[in-house]
């Protein structure tokens, strides 16, 4: 649980600067570089995927026509479930996850490619994939940054033990509140907006309970 304290939490920051332990920081620069949008949000949603599941096609849809708005007010995470299953198009993947100019709707558009590509699984070599998608912008950081962005991808399935898939771990960091939707629900896009809205509105619900309290009592909380 020690890497879960880093990974999550408003502080992980403060408590990387005390660290001594260099795959901490190798973790938390992974976590940050392969995010997408607001970096100030406190609503981060995690995409758990395979490149064999359809229902996981199913959701690159749903996460294309979500409202704007509310993506820019979301920070967006792809995991791979099993890596291993198809390597190349992890690396791929990670490879677009670190483009410095990534924009979502754009990296969507392009997982498409790799879903198409992952007919041949396992058999799969790096240069056919790198051709496949010779018009992305391809930015292949150093060989130990993609391993600690693997070892992201699993830290982050065992830890919550994704089982299904597609499974979508929605995280609300300033109250601490999360929920997972799998399976069928994972590729629901009303349900969707609809936990992200929720766990937000219990922020918002918190911050008025507490200011009446507050104004009620004369005690500040």
């Amino acid at each position: 649980m020690k890497k879960i304290a880093i990974i999550f939490g408003a502080a992980s920051l403060l408590l990387l600067s005390f660290a001594i332990d260099p795959e901490m920081a190798r973790l938390y620069y992974v976590r940050t570089e392969m995010s997408f949008n607001n970096p100030t949000t406190k609503t981060e949603v995690y995409i758990f995927t395979d490149w064999n599941c359809p229902k996981s096609r199913q959701l690159n849809h749903t996460l294309a026509n979500i409202d704007p708005n509310l993506q820019n007010n979301v920070k967006f995470y792809f995991i791979d479930i099993h890596p291993e299953q198809a390597p190349s198009l992890t690396k791929i993947n990670q490879a677009l996850l670190f483009n410095k100019n990534k924009e979502l709707n754009q990296y969507l558009k392009a997982r498409e490619q790799l879903f198409d590509l992952a007919i041949k699984g396992a058999s799969l070599t790096d240069e056919e994939a790198k051709t496949a998608l010779s018009t992305q912008q391809l930015d292949f950081p150093p060989d130990d940054v993609l391993k600690t962005a693997t070892t992201f991808f699993e830290l982050m399935k065992n830890n919550f033990k994704i089982q299904e898939c597609p499974s979508i771990l929605i995280y609300q960091l300033d109250h601490n509140q999360s929920q997972t939707l799998e399976g069928e629900a994972g590729s629901d896009p009303e349900k969707l907006v609809a936990t992200i809205l929720e766990l937000q509105k219990y922020k918002n619900d918190s911050k008025n309970q507490k200011k009446d309290l507050s104004e009620k009592t004369g005690i500040s909380t």
